[in-house]
């Protein structure tokens, strides 16, 4: 889990760098020119009951920012860091509401999941943060999210990620 977290904060760190460097101005709050449209994003996750253990995974997704602040993405993941089982783990789909501050944007999210492997439904409410690299590369994105993942039946954890995501 410690990697996982290095990771993050050195993706986010290195976001940083490069969204303030690009200019001598400082970073304005304001929404970028595009703050509706498709998006596909790609990342990994860390599944944890505990804090103690966990298991990694990955994850694709497609979405649509319908306003400037609301939208709605579909995933599917695969946890564990193998080919083992199936290769479509779970499916899920999640509500977003976002504040488009230019290049920076925190969200939060409630989703719902369904473990194709388990046979369950499971609900993954949480926020993250979405950061953009440079104005050159606009819809290139960085972002990395955590959140609680609980069953239907009183038995819960937290899951994190981190990826890149890509608006069209």
């Amino acid at each position: 889990m410690k990697k996982l977290l290095i990771a993050a904060a050195l993706i986010l760190a290195v976001g940083l760098k490069y969204a303030c460097a690009d200019t001598n101005t400082p970073v304005k709050l304001t929404a970028p020119p595009t703050t509706t449209g498709f998006y596909a994003d790609v990342g990994v996750s860390l599944d944890t009951p505990n804090f103690s253990d966990g298991e990694y995974g990955y994850f694709a997704g497609v979405g649509y920012q319908i306003t400037e602040h609301w939208g709605i993405d579909a995933r599917v993941a695969h946890q564990g860091l193998d080919i083992e089982g199936h290769t479509i783990q779970s499916i899920g789909g999640r509500l977003v509401a976002r504040m488009p501050f230019g290049r920076l944007a925190p969200y939060t999210f409630l989703g719902g999941t369904f473990d194709l492997e388990r046979d369950e439904w499971r609900l993954q409410p949480g926020g993250g943060i979405e950061l953009g690299i440079t104005k050159k590369l606009e819809g290139l994105r960085l972002f990395a999210e955590g959140g609680l993942d609980a069953d239907l039946k009183g038995q819960n954890g937290y899951l994190f990620g981190a990826g890149v995501r890509l608006r069209f």
